[in-house]
């Protein structure tokens, strides 16, 4: 199974790169057991509560695997491709560190003040991630992707 599993994955991300014009980015990091997301040190802390993420400094990406598998039970290769088509387009929105930063100060200012379950800091994270992952899902709906409406059903 791991060849195949090992196979799945880098079509998916291939297919990934693909519908994103093949940008420039490191080859997707996916830990296959719960050793090897704690062998990530840092980052596995970070991915074991995520199906997956791209830490925006150097656009590296992180699947899950054992998450995802989970997740999407009815069809493990399809939820990989949900999910590697998804993250690829991290790379594009919010584009760089400097946009990051930008539209999160600018969210952080609209919260100041306001009455929230927890910081404007944390919750302007949480407000620019949801904007985000909306502006890649629409893009790849338009595109045609079928797969990611899926996913959320």
């Amino acid at each position: 199974m791991k060849t195949d599993l090992d196979t799945t994955i880098r079509n998916s991300w291939n297919e990934a790169l693909g519908s994103w014009s093949n940008p420039s980015i490191p080859r997707v990091i996916a830990p296959k057991t719960e050793g090897e997301i704690k062998a990530l040190g840092k980052m596995g802390k970070a991915l074991s509560d995520e199906l997956a993420f791209m830490h925006i400094r150097d656009f590296q990406t992180y699947v899950n695997v054992p998450r995802v598998l989970e997740a999407f039970r009815d069809d493990p290769e399809r939820g990989i491709k949900v999910v590697t088509g998804h993250e690829v387009g991290h790379r594009f929105c919010p584009y760089d560190v400097v946009t990051s930063i930008i539209l999160k100060n600018s969210i952080k200012r609209a919260l100041d003040g306001k009455e929230l379950p927890y910081d404007a800091e944390a919750a302007s994270a949480v407000v620019l991630n949801l904007y985000s992952d909306m502006v890649i899902n629409t893009n790849n709906v338009r595109k045609g992707d079928e797969n990611l409406p899926w996913g959320y059903q």
